[in-house]
């Protein structure tokens, strides 16, 4: 009949619609994470560092030490060492983890067509789900950008690597594939930090957004987005430090050969560091998250009001 014909183009149009959206969404995320990666990647790069020296405390001075030493020993551009798997990393992971959110939440809780915003769970489910699927997607990148992060450190048994794809190439033949940036490098520990930072940090951000603006409190404005996001990357780092560190540590050369796996890593962690030591490089990485938050979301906001103005500043509840 002309009814089930009109239902159905109606259907076809809005799955169209809905792909469109997505695809944009992936695109701001991307876009957002690469821009923000170069602007925070050398408080990444000292974080690393701390977390894969096993024999200094965690303090702010030897936060500062490190970065004092990698300034004298190796120059500023140290800093920026996996700059270019980094932004790899940033439209892979970023990308997934934004553009699924919405529909992976919808497709397990239902779209909400009742004009009420989505809960708390919803929002830490969906974003402990896009966690995983962008990491898993983005893991040999993970594995390329902390490989040339460290290596010129003293100690470090990384083979100098001249770049990324040297990188990517020489573990694909040294390694194998599946071996060299998935099971035997980390993937695990890096599912796990996935999954609790970016659910995390999208429900933190998205649900105080929306209990701020609900009860009046802020408007929807740049500020708003500047103070959820700062949250968001605080609670992100209390949430995810330990297995930031196990993760970080199982991606380095040395951390293969010295753990085997990733419960052993945090069982010899342990026995040696203490569980304060699981917290070691804390301050770096809320640095780190704390800035990457903090300017990612509102760039994220300022990015979809441009490539997807349909989208207006108050259906980012919707989220």
């Amino acid at each position: 009949t002309q009814s089930t014909w009109d239902y159905q183009i109606k259907m076809v149009e809005k799955k169209k619609s809905s792909a469109s959206l997505m695809v944009r969404t992936m695109l701001c995320g991307g876009l957002a994470g690469s821009i923000d990666e170069c602007a925070t990647l050398p408080f990444d790069t000292a974080k690393v560092r701390m977390m894969v020296d096993r024999e200094r405390p965690l303090t702010i001075k030897n936060m500062v030490f490190t970065m004092k030493t990698m300034f004298k020993t190796e120059g500023v551009l140290c800093f920026y060492k996996g700059l270019i798997p980094g932004i790899h990393r940033q439209m892979v992971y970023a990308s997934l983890r934004l553009g699924l959110f919405e529909p992976i939440r919808n497709a397990i809780f239902g779209a909400h067509t009742d004009g009420k915003s989505p809960g708390l769970i919803e929002k830490v489910v969906a974003g402990m789900i896009t966690g995983v699927v962008g990491i898993t997607g983005a893991n040999p990148t993970d594995v390329c950008k902390v490989r040339l992060q460290t290596q010129g450190m003293p100690g470090s048994t990384n083979k100098n690597y001249k770049g990324a794809m040297d990188l990517y190439l020489r573990v694909c033949k040294e390694e194998g594939i599946i071996n060299g940036f998935w099971l035997k490098s980390g993937w695990l520990p890096n599912c796990a930090r996935n999954c609790i930072i970016n659910a995390a940090e999208l429900a933190t951000f998205f649900h105080t957004k929306q209990t701020l603006i609900e009860h009046k409190l802020m408007g929807d404005s740049k500020l708003t987005d500047l103070v959820c996001g700062f949250t968001a990357g605080l609670v992100a780092s209390v949430c995810g430090n330990p297995i930031e560190l196990v993760r970080t540590r199982m991606m380095t050369v040395e951390g293969k050969a010295q753990y085997g796996n990733a419960f052993q890593c945090i069982r010899k962690s342990f026995a040696k560091e203490g569980f304060m030591g699981f917290y070691k490089g804390f301050p770096l990485l809320w640095f780190r998250l704390g800035a990457f938050n903090t300017l990612f979301f509102p760039i994220f906001v300022q990015l979809e009001r441009f490539i997807i103005p349909e989208r207006h500043a108050h259906q980012l509840l919707s989220y």
